[in-house]
């Protein structure tokens, strides 16, 4: 195999395939298509690491519930982190994600020049992922934005358009 060529960016999000936050799949559902279709429109050359963390025994990997796009525009990595990890950590009886933790674990497997932690309920304003895929990032900054969650009803499977109204 020939090696990948290193990405512009690494985006980390850590889920779990089950209620833990209210409808998780759906949100990454909404978050791997609007963020694959930016990627492709604006030519941005990002990887995506996914932590499962945890990961329940009843359902099916998250790499499984979720319905990945035919024109997918950006590899998908997953990391998971199984139980028997998750039960060694402190509190792990009473929380089911360390998402904190689970971010970290995904920012060391990063392998792009920059790497953006957010959640899964998160899309991306098109400003923002056309300057990113402009390449005017600087080392040793710190960037930040405003964020705005989504909401239940987001049009997970809309247009663009329809996404960003």
């Amino acid at each position: 195999m020939s090696p990948q060529p290193q990405p512009y960016l690494s985006v980390v999000v850590t889920c779990r395939n089950d209620d833990h936050g209210g409808s998780p799949v759906t949100r990454i559902q909404a978050f791997v298509n609007s963020f694959s279709s930016q990627c492709r429109r604006f030519g941005l050359e990002a990887e995506v690491i996914v932590v499962d963390w945890n990961p329940p025994g009843d359902r099916p990997p998250l790499a499984d519930a979720i319905r990945w796009p035919a024109d997918l525009a950006c590899p998908f990595r997953f990391v998971v982190v199984p139980p028997a990890l998750h039960d060694t950590l402190r509190f792990s009886d009473k929380l089911p994600l360390f998402q904190m933790i689970a971010k970290n674990v995904g920012i060391r497997r990063a392998a792009g020049q920059f790497v953006l932690s957010t959640n899964i309920d998160i899309i991306f304003a098109d400003e923002l992922v056309e300057f990113l895929a402009a390449g005017r990032l600087e080392r040793g900054h710190l960037y930040r934005v405003d964020r705005h969650d989504i909401e239940s009803d987001f049009p997970v499977d809309g247009t663009a358009e329809a996404q960003m109204a």
